[in-house]
């Protein structure tokens, strides 16, 4: 039986195009649905979506513990060992703050505050404007090497980075390139590592000997050398 000439072609039939549409949009899904999952687990994105989270900790706690000097840290600085001690237990690796007075920065203390990455450590600094800087240092679960990378959220700057097993965010109210400058020095600072104070030599002291101590001599024996003047030799009245 001949076809009916006067009917419309397959591709412009109804049904065919709703069929067709909606196996492209299955195939359509599954391939974002798929792909999803290969992009998700490129450990390159995760750190970089890590980090940024992580330098967003940073910007908010430096806002916040900056802003009141009564708790601005947990401990000073004043023993240095035992704050880098505390924090190091903390964080679960070995931590230490810089030492920033070559660009002009006093330690003045730290505190330890929960982030993405876990327990994380912050160190406050200061300089002779009452100006504050604060590091931010965790251990990320990849320790992928990191260049620096900046952010910008109102009027405080941020700049973090993965150095070894640990990242790092420097958070400032200052110019990028003022606090690349100390994100410098505290790359080559932490590269370098604590410093160890050197021990003091040891003086062997030899104890002194004791004087010994001379009897005090009798009021009626007149001291050695000295004669004693006899009734018999005294002068006479004249």
């Amino acid at each position: 039986m001949p076809g009916n000439d006067n009917a419309a072609p397959w591709h412009a039939r109804s049904w065919v195009r709703m069929a067709a549409a909606v196996m492209l949009i299955v195939a359509g899904a599954s391939g974002g649905w798929l792909g999803r999952g290969a992009v998700d687990q490129s450990p390159v994105v995760q750190q970089r979506q890590t980090l940024q989270t992580f330098a967003e900790e940073a910007t908010q706690a430096h806002r916040f513990y900056t802003s009141d000097e009564r708790f601005q840290v947990e401990l000073g600085a004043d023993n240095q060992d035992e704050l880098n001690s505390w924090l190091s237990k903390r964080v679960g690796r070995d931590v230490f703050g810089p030492d920033l007075d070559k660009v002009g920065l006093r330690l003045i203390g730290g505190r330890s505050l929960p982030t993405e990455l876990g327990a994380g450590a912050q160190y406050m600094y200061v300089n002779e404007a009452n100006k504050r800087v604060t590091l931010f240092v965790g251990a990320p679960r990849s320790g992928n090497p990191a260049k620096f990378g900046f952010s910008q959220n109102g009027d405080v700057a941020t700049i973090y980075w993965v150095e070894g097993p640990l990242a790092y965010a420097l958070a400032g109210r200052m110019s990028k390139e003022d606090l690349l400058r100390v994100a410098e020095a505290v790359y080559n600072d932490v590269k370098a590592g604590p410093r160890r104070p050197e021990p003091q030599p040891q003086q062997n002291q030899q104890p002194q000997p004791q004087q010994e101590q001379q009897p005090q001599q009798q009021q009626d024996q007149p001291p050695a050398g000295v004669q004693p003047i006899s009734d018999t030799h005294k002068p006479k009245d004249s």
